[in-house]
């Protein structure tokens, strides 16, 4: 089985994360939605002792706004995350050298020029890629 270095693997748990709050968001949002086609949000107060307050549009506009306001921002705010943690997660795979999705750069080809200087009869004959190791190799 081909292996994968376990840099590549520590960026799962961050997509999971970034997916997390994009889905989170997106819920959110559509809570905020519905609660402004209503006119009736339902705010709880965390803590021990939470009680969910009711406002509605007609008996109390400026609460009402207030508290759309605040689910506004809250959904904006996980869905921002989400998409900054994935922006994130792609940059750590375009700099990781052992990641497949790994675009190389201009360092790294200093550093082979810089490397063939120093050592100049160790240089490769050709570039080959890795192959995964066959897995049907030893059954028969």
């Amino acid at each position: 089985m081909w292996m994968v270095d376990k840099t590549f693997w520590a960026a799962i748990p961050l997509r999971w994360l970034a997916w997390g709050l994009l889905g989170l968001g997106g819920l959110s949002l559509a809570d905020a939605v519905r609660d402004q086609i209503k006119g009736k949000v339902e705010a709880v107060r965390p803590g021990r002792n939470a009680k969910a307050h009711v406002v509605l549009r007609a008996e109390d506009p400026k609460r009402f706004r207030n508290l759309m306001n605040y689910q506004w921002v809250r959904s904006f705010v996980f869905g921002f995350a989400g998409v900054g943690l994935l922006l994130v997660g792609r940059r750590v795979d375009a700099c990781n050298p052992f990641s497949p999705h790994f675009k190389g750069g201009k360092a790294i080809d200093e550093l082979g020029e810089y490397l063939d200087a120093r050592a100049p009869g160790w240089e490769l004959k050709e570039k080959v890629a890795p192959q995964p190791p066959d897995a049907g190799e030893g059954k028969g």
